[in-house]
């Protein structure tokens, strides 16, 4: 027995007959299938005669059945408007699918319910996948019918015109176009072994009037195919218009009109095109499954990755199955517990990769748009392991000496450089989440806790900066960080006024004064180092601006052009923080020119990171976020310190 799994998109059939239930309620009983041959043709595919298996082994019924499968119109499950009402439920019998539907009550629909109600519409299709056949006829001269053994209805739609309505079941005459991936199943996987039946043989002129009526249908059918096929592509347009028209069941002379039509409203390129290579399928489905949770998660996602994207309208749990039968598990009869433990922890399963990115992705952006007091005035470093590493700051080389006519040059030396030890550690957290929250298709519930893990990772790097401030640490060279000792004397830094005021003219001018006057390592020169940002308490925040940017000196009675404002735009940035609270602000000269902290990360990797872990003590997965970086003090030239 040949066994082919088929992978592709999902495929419609319709069937006539609807049958009131409720009028108020406005419920339906209908029948959505039957096994009647159809005759399946695309142009990626050879046309074979599909028959749906009825047994109760060959019909997965558990998102049908289920109480939450959708009725839609046309098969429009893109718009809002298309979602018409609810499959209440659904059952196989007498080789047939049967199901009771219930319309909404919008008052737009409410035509609609009363074409149904007069016969007006009276077509149901259903939409379905495909995961299995068998050939049960090989045909030389038609196409072979095959019984789909494995089969999942997926959603019921009310159609307009049906293009089969024999024995009460058609097909939908707008059926999409089927670009299926065949894999024959190995053998081991079918131990079954065919017993000839023997069978009463037909009537011989029956039997080659159905074979010539099959042959001659074929015939047709591919010389349509092979020729919008390769009108389409001779024209250049993309293979999904050929699959459109064949799907359409356009003939091929209103096919060629149609691509002349289309070649003409095509803007011609204006630069050669260039030839690029693409992600293989895998990563498409996976940046699709990312696009689609992340949109669902209401982060910012192109449009274009959107469109046609394969897991619209999936929740977590329907991804979740999804992944795993790409992978070659069989869901059908697991529970959905089942299917959300093996998802998450199966190795070759797309849907631990995809979620794990999401999560990433969520945290980072929430990592990022947290405001960074610390980034204002620190230097952002790189650390290649956890071990020490030494930040020096080496001494000029002095001015130039006078060297007279035929005299000799001197010989210069530089000072001992000085030096500050930086030092990486890893934080982190765990955090459990349950598999319920994925059955219950609660995505809401783990992007959630991933921006929380993410502006907490954000915080705690804040935090340590200001923890380092408020330490007002010992420097390479004996001395506090800031302090008010002349620099003259071992450790004296010259950077702290402990007798000051609230920002004033004359307090913003002493400390561009009191910078100014460094000396660079040695004592050759000065640093002049200018003082760009200002860092202090809310409550000072506003004076500080008030003082920064007026254009009279405020610290005058009398407001005039007689007393301009000395330290008007002396800084190019007033930050405020609550970190910082009573009598105190900072001012720092540019991180880059000359800096004080450094915020230094392993490798230059800024965002922190996330790994999941299928848990085993507990029903649940462990989420884990990390961040390696160091918070240390590297000079003390850039910096000023007033307190009162």
């Amino acid at each position: 027995m040949k066994r082919e799994r088929l992978t592709g998109p999902a495929l419609h059939r319709a069937a006539t007959g609807v049958e009131v239930l409720d009028a108020e309620k406005r419920t339906l009983r209908i029948s959505f299938s039957s096994d009647e041959p159809y005759l399946r043709s695309s142009w990626f595919d050879e046309p074979w005669l599909e028959i749906l298996g009825h047994d109760a082994d060959e019909v997965d019924m558990s998102r049908i059945d289920g109480g939450a499968a959708p009725l839609l119109w046309g098969h429009n499950s893109y718009s809002r408007d298309a979602h018409i009402g609810v499959v209440e439920k659904a059952w196989l019998e007498g080789g047939r699918g049967h199901a009771e539907v219930r319309l909404s009550s919008r008052a737009d629909l409410d035509s609609l319910w009363s074409d149904i109600q007069d016969g007006v519409i009276r077509n149901v299709s259903v939409g379905y996948q495909i995961n299995e056949r068998v050939l049960v006829r090989a045909n030389s001269d038609g196409p072979n019918e095959y019984r789909v053994t494995r089969w999942q209805p997926m959603e019921l739609s009310l159609v307009s015109v049906p293009a089969d309505p024999s024995v009460g079941v058609g097909r939908n005459a707008d059926d999409n176009a089927q670009r299926f991936t065949i894999t024959q199943l190995e053998k081991s996987m079918d131990t079954t072994t065919e017993t000839p039946v023997q069978t009463p043989a037909a009537p011989a002129a029956s039997v080659a009037s159905a074979d010539e009526i099959r042959a001659e249908s074929a015939k047709a059918e591919r010389a349509r195919i092979v020729g919008i096929t390769d009108a389409v592509r001779a024209a250049k347009l993309p293979d999904e218009m050929a699959e459109q028209l064949i799907a359409d069941g356009t003939p091929i002379e209103l096919a060629r009109a149609k691509v002349l039509e289309k070649l003409g409203e095509r803007p011609q390129p204006k630069e050669p095109t260039h030839i690029g290579i693409t992600s293989d399928q895998a990563d498409k489905i996976r940046s699709a499954g990312e696009a689609w949770m992340l949109h669902r998660a209401n982060e910012k996602v192109p449009q274009d990755a959107l469109n046609g994207n394969p897991f619209r309208g999936m929740s977590m749990l329907d991804m979740a199955r999804d992944s795993l039968e790409r992978a070659g598990v069989r869901t059908r009869g697991l529970l959905a517990r089942e299917i959300a433990q093996r998802a998450i922890s199966h190795s070759t399963s797309d849907f631990p990769i995809i979620f794990q990115n999401v999560m990433h992705k969520t945290l980072v952006a929430a990592y990022t748009a947290v405001p960074d007091v610390w980034r204002t005035f620190c230097r952002v470093g790189t650390l290649s392991d956890f071990r020490p590493h030494y930040r020096y700051r080496p001494g000029s080389f002095g001015n130039l000496a006078t060297v007279a006519e035929n005299g000799t040059y001197t010989y210069g030396t530089l000072p001992d450089a000085e030096r500050e030890i930086i030092t990486g550690a890893t934080k982190g957290k765990l955090l459990n989440l349950s598999r319920q929250m994925i059955i219950n298709d609660d995505l809401g519930a783990f992007t959630d806790a991933a921006r929380a893990m993410g502006r907490g990772a954000a915080r705690t790097v804040e935090a340590d900066v200001f923890t380092l401030l408020a330490a007002n640490p010992t420097m390479g060279d004996t001395g506090a960080l800031f302090n008010a000792t002349v620099e003259s004397t071992a450790g004296g830094h010259a950077n702290l006024n402990a007798s000051g005021a609230a920002p004033t003219v004359a307090g913003f001018d002493a400390v561009r004064q009191a910078m100014g006057a460094h000396l660079d390592v040695g004592g050759n020169d000065y640093v002049a180092a200018r003082p760009a940002v200002w860092v202090g308490p809310l409550a000072h925040e506003g004076q500080a601006n008030v003082v920064n940017e007026s254009q009279y000196d405020i610290d005058q009675s009398n407001k005039t052009s007689y007393y301009p404002n000395k330290s008007r735009g002396m800084l190019r940035q007033i930050v405020g923080t609550p970190r910082l609270t009573g009598n105190i602000w900072y001012v720092f000269a540019d991180p880059n020119e000359e800096p004080v902290i450094e915020v230094a990360f392993l490798d230059g990797e800024q965002a922190p990171y996330v790994e999941m872990q299928d848990g085993f003590e507990v029903d649940g997965v462990t989420w884990k976020v990390r961040l390696d970086y160091a918070v240390g003090a590297v000079g003390w030239r850039g910096g000023y310190k007033v307190t009162w």
